[in-house]
């Protein structure tokens, strides 16, 4: 008899602790969210629109189309809900890392018959590292204690 009251409270026990695990990963998959979000807005609104002026080397870029702006995502993975992706979409990610952190480029130019490869260096603009940077300083009690 006493061997099935003590499955009894196993059971329930882990029942508790399953409930109790649930409960935290939602937590932390929520304040990861809102902390990617809070980055990804910082980013976008760093990124001004300007038809003609184009930015200084060391400032955030400025986009004309918009597109830039459109491309930033952030994503909690799963499903441990330990980590936040937050940046341009995976095939946006090449030119951003060039816009990020500077680099060269090879661009085919001139008329269809004489085309020529031209190597164009671009200083960098960064706009990702500066939001996490200013978020995780607003921000760190959200994801302190998941660090």
């Amino acid at each position: 008899m006493p061997s099935g009251i003590l499955k009894m409270a196993v059971k329930k026990i882990d029942w508790d602790l399953n409930k109790f695990n649930r409960e935290m990963t939602k937590n932390r998959r929520r304040r990861l969210a809102r902390f990617g979000a809070f980055v990804r807005r910082t980013a976008m609104q760093s990124i001004k629109t300007a038809k003609v002026k184009v930015s200084s080397p060391g400032e955030p870029p400025r986009n004309k189309t918009g597109k830039l702006k459109k491309l930033i995502l952030y994503d909690v993975e799963q499903p441990a809900f330990k980590n936040v992706v937050i940046g341009p979409k995976k095939f946006a990610s090449a030119v951003a890392d060039v816009i990020e952190y500077g680099g060269t480029e090879r661009l085919r130019v001139g008329p269809k018959n004489k085309k020529r490869t031209v190597q164009i260096k671009y200083a960098e603009r960064p706009f990702m590292v500066p939001a996490f940077q200013k978020n995780l300083k607003e921000h760190l009690s959200l994801i302190e204690d998941l660090i």
